[in-house]
């Protein structure tokens, strides 16, 4: 092997010679690392023409540096200083390290076998843990650090250290499938990016991969003629360069007759974005002649989706499923079919799917009852997290990251850590992460000590579910610290595609109302007794923040608080509390935390949420409330998302006995039907919940205020269940059908039946009647109800059983969550249970959380781990 680098102070364009000739067939390695996290790499070329993919990465430590492997399989022969490898930036960067390496034995058709990148700080370097696909596999590990001293990793024997920067490169060979990772040190403890890529030794076979891209790469291109000589055995693999990828299928031969039959198309199933690319591969003999077509037309068009000679399928302008198939031109009896689902979903990037919070993903055409009930649906992959995500993780298609276009899914957790990972690759590349701690400087999460019960597990950090605005690329979150002993909430707005924070890391949040509910003349936020819970709301240029209680702890003055934020100033608009003044023997309380649900907004922009335990006082039903009567503990609201103001509310008749039993109605989210679903006398309704099981509907332009004699909404029922605490859910909405659950019940379906939820009985509150329901019974908490379905049907809904969260009323011990997949049609039947194979087991749960579906993948963040299901490929 031969090695050289170069690290110049700065650069837009950084040159590296291979000193020694160059042997044909062999592997080019280049790793490249910068001192900032914006920047890209626009191109990786050589003298001889050699095409360059990324291995690993891009791995940034946001703010400070990014590091990214490149490599060149079966290169070309040069001479002696005949090879110049030549790297060109997106624009000047400081601290550019160029590292090249060659090797010798490694396959020249599917060279590399996965990759994997990590950031972070400290002294101690790990790149994460891959699992091999290859039993013979060299490990080449690649570091870009801050430090001035290192130490190459256990078992790792290093091959570049460059000056004057100590970036190192190592590599070591092993001989058996499994689990493995690159590994240094560094000293003294700072910044670190650290990556590894493994690659094949010659004659391993197997398919490659790619850190970059899986199933299909962000790439235009391929022509309309579709035939092919020999077999292409590659997946398509991604490149990082200027901003698009390219599509590689490799040809191997398996010996016999050159028109030999073949018996296996790949990959079985695909999901792709309309700006995705597939490579097929059938295993023909070489010298075979293959005809690919879709939808029976040879080499496709534009009205499917085109295929090349080579098999590279790019799809059409518009959302459907196609069939892709691949003919034996010498033999046409032999032919195989693989679907293909095309989506035009451009991200789920709010909680529970849309802002009325009805659950709907209506562009999913991959997951299908018969394609999760056929046997090929399962646990495809998981990605270290480094604490419990609370809240729902969030998509976005077709984003101009890490140098190309992908599909990007982004994961927040207690530990106030954000992850922007590739959606499609198992080998969990990170885009880019940021942590909002940092021990050496006294920067924490809140630990769950100081908040005095065991509602969450060890802290508290980022637990409401971001928003994420698809036009400015920016994604909003709420982050809890404690900085030397003070206690902090930050708004943080985070460029997407690369991770930087304009302005100031952060705007602390504060607040104060006039009242005397915290026994002066004011109450003030306090980012200790507060939980930002329920989900964040983006609308009309304002972001809206929620907040419930920490343990709803009696001893300290809390409440129910909402803030809007300018999007982007994020400076503070609005703020609303809901119980500003005391009543004598009542808490004040009135937390929001609707079980992480995110208010809901109908078509006129009202906004409706939960208000749990406290006082209330507006009794005559006087709009605009004046003080002190400004009480809405116990109750469901309808806001001004821009001002704030009360516009509408409807409070139990039995609010302060309720109160008194801890009987919150603030357990349960509320979803706004679609107009025209209510009754004829009631078309636009907005349902809402309680911990005991009542369940409204209500008219969201006269929600019936208060009476304490009387409930008059447009229906008021209970939900089947003998538990006293049955709902911490929101219901989800598909085609005229509300889906709800109950704790220690069941998934069950209400069809609407001239706008209402069936139900019996006379006296109030009636009998909410499903008619159909799950087999299994849930625990604490029940789940909210996710669905998928695409235009033409096909639906599917969604759980997770979480009672295995470790944490209080009720749940289990620690333990994996359980995803279930029911058809909408019909609950009776199950069609999936990740409980059914060892091998789909999910990590541990998270109460509340719910699945994210997109692209043919369900994605299930938990305690420590996001888990990621699909179709085989």
């Amino acid at each position: 092997m031969q090695v050289a680098s170069q690290d110049p102070a700065s650069a837009k364009t950084v040159s590296v010679t291979y000193t020694g000739a160059q042997t044909a067939g062999h592997l080019n390695v280049v790793a490249i690392g910068w001192s900032d996290s914006t920047s890209t790499v626009s191109s990786v070329t050589d003298s001889k023409s050699n095409a360059y993919l990324v291995a690993a990465g891009p791995t940034t430590d946001a703010g400070t540096a990014t590091q990214v492997i490149y490599y060149a399989k079966n290169i070309a022969a040069a001479a002696a200083g005949a090879n110049t490898v030549t790297v060109t930036f997106s624009n000047t960067v400081a601290s550019p390290d160029v590292r090249v390496l060659e090797y010798s034995g490694i396959s020249t058709s599917t060279a590399l076998d996965v990759g994997v990148g990590a950031s972070g700080t400290g002294t101690s370097l790990s790149s994460g843990t891959v699992t091999t696909t290859n039993a013979n596999d060299l490990l080449v590990g690649a570091n870009y650090i801050g430090a001035s001293s290192y130490s190459a990793g256990t078992g790792y024997k290093a091959r570049i250290v460059t000056t004057p920067d100590s970036d190192l490169v190592e590599d070591e060979t092993v001989t058996a499938t499994g689990s493995y990772s690159a590994t240094a040190t560094q000293s003294p403890a700072t910044w670190w990016v650290m990556q590894m890529a493994a690659f094949r030794a010659a004659g391993s076979g197997g398919s490659s991969s790619s850190s970059s891209s899986s199933g299909g790469s962000s790439s235009s291109g391929g022509s309309s003629s579709g035939s092919s000589s020999g077999s292409s055995s590659g997946s398509s693999s991604g490149s990082s360069s200027g901003g698009s990828s390219s599509s590689s299928g490799s040809s191997s031969s398996s010996g016999g007759s050159s028109s030999g039959p073949f018996t296996t198309l790949t990959p079985h199933h695909t999901a792709l974005t309309l700006l995705q690319t597939q490579q097929f591969s059938t295993n023909a003999p070489a010298g075979t002649t293959v005809n690919w077509s879709v939808d029976g037309v040879a080499g496709g068009n534009s009205t499917v989706g085109t295929i090349s000679s080579g098999g590279l399928y790019t799809p059409p302008s518009s959302a459907g499923t196609h069939t892709v198939t691949a003919t034996n031109a010498g033999t046409p009896s032999n032919t195989l079919s693989v679907p293909v689902a095309v989506t035009n979903l451009t991200g789920i990037t709010t909680w529970h799917n849309d802002v009325a919070r009805t659950g709907q993903n209506l562009q999913e055409y991959a997951l299908t009852p018969a394609t999760v009930s056929g046997g090929s649906f399962g646990k495809r992959w998981s990605c270290a997290l480094d604490g419990t995500a609370y809240a729902q993780p969030l998509y976005m298609a077709n984003v101009s990251i890490g140098g190309g276009i992908h599909n990007v899914v982004f994961v927040v957790t207690m530990h106030d850590t954000i992850y922007a990972f590739d959606a499609d690759n198992p080998a969990c590349v990170t885009y880019w992460h940021i942590s909002y701690v940092n021990a050496s400087a006294g920067i924490t999460s809140i630990s769950d000590v100081n908040a005095g019960c065991n509602d969450v597990l060890g802290e508290y950090g980022i637990t409401g579910t971001p928003v994420i605005d698809p036009t400015s690329k920016m994604i909003y979150f709420v982050t809890s610290t404690t900085e030397n002993g003070v206690y902090y909430q930050r708004l943080h707005g985070v460029n997407i595609t690369n991770g930087s924070e304009p302005g100031a890391p952060g705007t602390p949040i504060s607040a104060s109302v006039s009242g005397n509910g915290d026994g002066g003349t004011s109450d003030n936020f306090n980012p200790l007794y507060q939980m930002q819970r329920p989900g964040l709301v983006l609308t009309g240029g304002g972001i809206v923040i929620a907040f419930g209680s920490r343990c709803d702890n009696y001893s300290w003055p809390w409440h129910g608080w909402v803030m809007r934020y300018n999007e982007t100033t994020l400076a503070q608009t609005a703020v609303f509390n809901t119980t500003p003044n005391a009543l004598s023997g009542v808490p004040d309380d009135g937390g929001i935390w609707m079980s992480g649900a995110a208010p809901a907004l109908d078509s006129e922009d009202n906004m409706f949420l939960a208000t749990g335990n406290g006082a209330f006082s507006d009794t005559n039903n006087v709009l605009p409330v004046p003080a002190p009567n400004n009480d809405f503990g116990e109750s469901l609201i309808n806001l001004n998302p821009t001002t704030l103001t009360m516009q509408d509310f409807y409070t139990p008749s039995n609010n302060a006995v309720w109160t008194t039993h801890d009987l919150d109605i603030s357990s349960a989210g509320m979803t706004v039907l679609p107009d025209g679903s209510g009754p004829s006398n009631h078309p636009d309704v907005v349902l809402g919940g309680d911990k005991q099981g009542h369940f409204w509907m209500m008219d969201r332009t006269k929600m019936s205020g208060y009476s304490p004699t009387s409930d008059n909404t447009v229906q008021y029922l209970m939900l089947p269940g003998s538990n006293t605490y049955l709902d911490y859910a929101t219901p989800a909405y598909y085609q005229g059908t509300v889906y709800q659950s109950v704790s220690h019940g069941s998934l069950m379906a209400f069809p609407l039946t001239n706008g209402l939820i069936p139900a019996s009985g006379v006296t109030l509150p009636q009998s909410a009647v499903p008619t159909s329901q799950s087999a299994e019974t849930y625990n604490y908490p029940n789940p909210t109800p996710s669905i998928s379905a695409s235009p033409s049907g096909g639906a599917l809904v969604w759980v997770l059983d979480n009672n295995a969260s470790g944490t209080d009323n009720g749940a289990s011990a620690l333990g994996p969550a359980i995803l279930r997949a029911y058809n909408a049609s019909n609950l009776d039947t199950t069609l999936y249970s990740s409980s059914k194979l060892s091998a789909d087991t999910a990590g541990n749960a998270a109460k509340y959380t719910v699945p994210l579906v997109a692209n043919g993948h369900v994605y299930v963040a938990g305690a420590g781990t996001l888990t990621v299901y699909g179709l085989a490929p």
